[in-house]
């Protein structure tokens, strides 16, 4: 028997069963099961679709990152975050923080890993950084695309100058 959820409130948010509950909201995305229990998480960071995204028990962690669209450096996928509460209103904690690294399933010289994906629960946070963090190397490279045009420009001057 399914429990239908005509007259949703704000406050009935955690779980659901039948039905889905349509919300017109940004960012909201459903992926709900209507034979399933479904329940609320949410992807942050530098996901194609980062928001709140309605899901069916049973999900994996890798079913939310394609569904939150993976992002367009795999090197984000490095520092992939879980954050799970002992409960919907608890806090989170650093104890409560999982981390993974799918970058390995991108890399072409690895062909031998092995990765937890571990279902998610109610109330779980997704997060990957926005950008990767940049090296000395990366300032570096920046700054000659910079650097060279001008040193260009100068050396011209110097010419036209000697010449004349």
């Amino acid at each position: 028997s399914f429990l239908f959820l005509s007259d949703a409130h704000s406050q009935d948010t955690s779980l659901f069963i039948g039905n889905k509950l349509i919300k017109q909201k940004v960012n909201y995305y459903d992926f709900s099961d209507p034979l399933k229990v479904n329940f609320e998480v949410i992807a942050w960071g530098g996901f194609k679709n980062p928001g709140k995204y309605l899901v069916p028990e049973g999900t994996t962690l890798i079913d939310l990152l394609t569904f939150a669209g993976f992002p367009p450096n795999s090197n984000l996928l490095e520092e992939v975050k879980l954050l799970r509460a002992r409960d919907i209103t608890s806090k989170y904690e650093s104890s409560s923080v999982m981390k993974f690294n799918f970058q390995k399933f991108f890399d072409k010289e690895t062909s031998n890993y092995t990765t937890e994906n571990p279902l998610v629960k109610p109330g779980d946070i997704l997060i990957i950084p926005l950008e990767v963090e940049k090296t000395f190397w990366d300032y570096f490279k920046e700054g000659l695309v910079i650097v060279g045009p001008v040193a260009s420009i100068i050396s011209l001057i110097i010419t036209v100058n000697n010449s004349k």
